[in-house]
């Protein structure tokens, strides 16, 4: 029979055991918990890396944000905003200046540009105005040298209103410039028109 002392001893040794067993379980789950929570770290570092370098780029392009806002209202894309670059870039490189001070001497000189396409415009148009002036006036100096000659011929205030009423009238009906045939119309009136009208002759062909 068994002494008591050793069925303890032995209840001892199995209980020791068992909590070893148990205690090398818990830090096997600890030690996968402990890598587990190594694993979401690393992940979280990274994660925060990626936004740390994307805030350092938006940081970046933060003074451009208008510019392109404007470009996109304006419907201008990459493609057409790249030869303008590529001319800002040409000028910097052919005057010896940077690319910003190149870039505010293109702006000046289309505006430059803009502005003389106005003033020549506008010079156009008054050669233009000055043109129908001048074309008036030489209309002016004619009519005022027809009536000096009508005057200079006798033709009173009175005759020289009738012959314009007379050309007027011929003007309205279409029938253009003649003499009367006499066709008993008003005769009389005619004849003293035809006269004033063969008088016409003197003055322009003397």
């Amino acid at each position: 029979m068994r002494s008591p002392v050793l069925v303890w001893l032995g209840h001892i040794f199995l209980e020791i055991k068992r909590e070893k067993a148990q205690r090398h379980h818990e830090l096997l789950l600890i030690e996968r918990r402990r890598q587990k929570l190594d694993e979401w770290k690393r992940q979280i570092d990274r994660v925060k890396y990626e936004l740390d370098v994307r805030e350092a780029r938006c940081l970046e392009v933060e003074p451009f944000l208008p510019v392109a806002r404007r470009l996109q209202d304006m419907k201008i894309g990459l493609e057409e905003a790249i030869p303008w670059l590529e001319t800002i870039v040409e000028k910097a490189e052919a005057e010896k200046i940077d690319q910003k001070t190149a870039a505010y001497h293109v702006a000046s000189e289309l505006r430059f540009y803009r502005q003389l396409a106005g003033i020549q415009k506008a010079i156009e148009q008054a050669r233009q105005q000055l043109s129908v002036l001048d074309m008036f006036t030489t209309h002016k100096q004619q009519a005022l040298s027809i009536l000096i000659n009508l005057q200079l011929a006798g033709f009173s205030e009175k005759d020289i209103n009738e012959l314009i009423g007379l050309i007027t009238t011929w003007n309205k009906s279409g029938v253009g410039l003649g003499f009367s045939q006499g066709n008993g119309n008003g005769g009389s009136s005619n004849t003293k028109l035809d006269n004033k009208l063969m008088s016409l002759t003197d003055v322009f062909n003397p």
